[in-house]
Formats: C-alpha cells, sequence, structure tokens
C-alpha cells in the first residue's frame, strides 16, 4: 500500500459453502498477499485516497463469481460512528465468523525489491512459498 488505509475482504468457498473469511486492515507501507483460490475485495477504510499497486502472476484469475451473484462480498462494511462495522450479507446464508490476518510489513520501495532481490516474489508463481517482503 502507498498512502491511504484499506480494508481488505479475502473469502474461501469449499464444496458446501464459503470456507473463510478474513479481514486485513492496512496502511502505507503494508503489503497484502491474497492467496490462491481466494477472492477479495478492497475497501478504502479513510477519507483520503487510497493508492496501492498490484502484482500478479501472469496466469493470474480473479475469482468474483460471488461477489457478482450475491452482491457484494460475504460480509458489508458499514461506517458507524467513525467505525467500520462489518455486517454479514444477506444474501449467503450462514457465513463463517469473520477472521482477521495481519498484513505484511516490508522494509523498502517494492520496485527496488523486484530489482535487486527477484527471489522474494517467487510465491506469485508458488503458492507454497511462503511470502518474505523483509
Amino acid at each position: 500500500m502507498l498512502a491511504g488505509r484499506a480494508n481488505y475482504l479475502l473469502q474461501k468457498r469449499g464444496q458446501n459453502g464459503l470456507d473463510e473469511v478474513v479481514l486485513v486492515e492496512a496502511g502505507p507501507g503494508d503489503t497484502v498477499v491474497i492467496p490462491p483460490d481466494y477472492g477479495h475485495v478492497t475497501i478504502n477504510a479513510g477519507e483520503e485516497p487510497l493508492v496501492m499497486a498490484n502484482l500478479v502472476e501472469s496466469g493470474f484469475a480473479s475469482l468474483y463469481g460471488d461477489f457478482r451473484n450475491l452482491n457484494g462480498a460475504a460480509y458489508y462494511g458499514l461506517l458507524s460512528g467513525g467505525e467500520v462495522d462489518f455486517r454479514p450479507n444477506p444474501r449467503y446464508g450462514r457465513v463463517p465468523k469473520l477472521g482477521r490476518w495481519e498484513p505484511l510489513r516490508r522494509s523498502g520501495p517494492i520496485y527496488r525489491m523486484g530489482r535487486e532481490k527477484p527471489e522474494a516474489f517467487r510465491f506469485l508463481l508458488d503458492p507454497r512459498v511462503e511470502a518474505n517482503l523483509d
């Protein structure tokens, strides 16, 4: 993330519905990794513009079927008293409890890392490799 604050809602579908829904709250300097088989939605969580960059593998395909068919993510983020309150989207029926993940912290500009340490981005090509952007 370059500027602003964002809430990322990630969700993973299994054979019997949603298996997992998680929230990642991120700010400037944070990195959010969307694992394989997760769909996601990005929400600007602040008053200022949200500026971010995305790195994707060339064979990447978005998983937005549920978002399109069920009018959004499994949870809606509603602003209440200056805080975001997450409420289940009733079109999904039963949804898993909203979990939380921490964003990754990186030690420098992502473009410099790509030039000086390209092996750090192997996780984009091989999901078995853990993301480590330190």
